[in-house]
């Protein structure tokens, strides 16, 4: 939701108009994006699967974010989503005019941000759920 916040703030000042205006700099921040999305990919493509048996809550080896690091990953992975770019950019200024008021803007923004913040949490919820989790840990490779 943080993340979101980024294209809502560039977008809310103008930067949008520069984008669609711009495609250079279009193209410049999808490759951004989708090296980002390479590397995340690559990680955990690459990452050692669990041993069997073992969950990453219970394992003693299981590598574990700290808060920070969670909050910087999924920031990251949203501020530099290509995806997450056009949809905000696309979405916004289908609301947005010249014309609207400042206050309203910020509004629509954080409307956005609390609809990402409850999706979020929403899909963290349901994948982190005790049965849910054993059978996707089951079936990790398969599932990355």
């Amino acid at each position: 939701a943080l993340g979101v916040q980024v294209h809502v703030f560039y977008t809310m000042f103008g930067v949008g108009l520069l984008i669609a205006h711009a495609p250079t700099l279009l193209h410049g921040i999808k490759l951004v994006g989708a090296a980002y999305l390479v590397w995340i990919g690559w990680k955990t493509l690459s990452a050692k699967p669990l041993p069997s048996g073992e969950t990453a809550g219970n394992s003693v080896d299981a590598p574990t974010l700290s808060t920070f690091a969670a909050l910087r990953m999924g920031f990251l992975t949203n501020a530099l989503n290509p995806k997450t770019t056009l949809f905000v950019v696309s979405t916004y200024t289908q609301v947005v005019h010249a014309s609207t008021p400042l206050l309203a803007q910020f509004g629509y923004g954080l409307f956005m941000s609390a609809a990402h913040a409850m999706w979020f949490a929403l899909v963290a919820a349901a994948f982190a759920s005790g049965a849910l989790r054993r059978s996707l840990l089951a079936r990790q490779r398969i599932v990355d």
